[in-house]
């Protein structure tokens, strides 16, 4: 009867210290800082370029709304509802890439989903 006291004592130790575990993605604010003066032709289409607007994903005609190809990302994420520019961190766009939702299998980098997050902070201009 004690080693079985033991036993289950151990394991339900062993639950409790494995229930505090699991992986948080933190968003990398400090990678340098968040860029400045960040415009989406520039700086953050060529990440929806390479990492979104891909074939079966978020192309011109795309399988999962919204369109994020060169020409058709602002007005797709802001008719969509996927910007908030009053609180960015609340906006689906942020929520999904924070996440590590989105990109599926490939999260952004660091400098990547720094740059978004730089870009929603600043308003989401169409620049």
């Amino acid at each position: 009867m004690k080693k079985i006291a033991v036993i289950v004592l151990g394991y339900l130790t062993l639950l409790m210290s494995l229930a505090g575990c699991f992986y948080d993605k933190e968003l990398d604010k400090n990678a340098g800082g968040l860029p400045t003066n960040v415009s989406l032709s520039t700086d953050v289409q060529p990440i929806f370029t390479k990492n979104c607007a891909l074939s079966g994903c978020h192309d011109a005609v795309p399988t999962y709304k919204p369109s994020l190809v060169v020409g058709n990302s602002y007005d797709a994420l802001k008719s969509g509802g996927y910007l908030n520019e009053v609180v960015p961190n609340s906006g689906i766009l942020y929520q999904h890439i924070a996440s590590g939702e989105m990109p599926p299998g490939a999260p952004l980098t660091s400098r990547d989903l720094n740059m978004i997050i730089a870009w929603l902070s600043q308003g989401a201009k169409n620049n």
